[in-house]
């Protein structure tokens, strides 16, 4: 259970010294905003396929009820 604990303790170390290392280099850091862009339209993305789904969804209802309602000749 120990050597679990300190190679997670060692790979955690790891991982915080290569993001300080990469925010450090002028190339990391605009890795890291390309990052920050990414995540962001990737949320206004989700926000306009929601909220067209939604929109979607109420539309082809209506277009459904129409057709239940319609009389056949």
């Amino acid at each position: 259970m120990l050597k679990l604990w300190v190679k997670g303790q060692l790979a955690y170390r790891n991982l915080v010294e290569r993001v300080r290392s990469a925010l450090k280099d002028p190339a990391g850091t605009t890795v890291s905003e390309y990052a920050l862009v990414l995540a962001l339209v990737t949320v206004a993305v989700i926000g306009v396929l929601t909220s067209l789904g939604t929109t979607l969804k109420d539309k082809i209802t209506d277009v459904i009820g129409s057709l239940n309602g319609a009389t056949t000749p």
